[in-house]
């Protein structure tokens, strides 16, 4: 399940639990998080101005177990069939970037 919270990171996991109040519980998770270098509006690189994408950085992390209110949720969406879980993704990549 693909979870976007309402701070703007993007959670993928497997979920586990659904609570009636909407809360959620998802395993085996990788976390996706954007930075803006630059959240000066008047930069001549930030996007509202030139329409250039402003440079941003992203930073990832995987979490085991992970909860999370519903008041936090913006979006959720469910894998399509047939697609591996974004951890056994996760997990191949960081063992390629540990081997080097």
């Amino acid at each position: 399940m693909r979870v976007k919270l309402r701070d703007g990171r993007v959670v993928v996991g497997t979920l586990v639990a659904y609570q009636g109040s909407g809360d959620i519980l998802l395993r085996e998770c990788v976390e996706q998080r954007f930075y803006n270098n630059d959240e000066d509006e008047n930069h001549p690189n930030n996007n509202t101005n030139n329409g250039n994408m402003a440079e941003r950085e992203v930073a990832i992390r995987g979490i085991d177990l992970l909860a999370i209110p519903f008041k936090y949720i913006e979006t959720m969406h469910r894998r399509k069939e047939g697609q591996q879980t974004i951890w056994q993704e996760f997990s191949a990549q960081l063992e390629r970037v540990e081997a080097h």
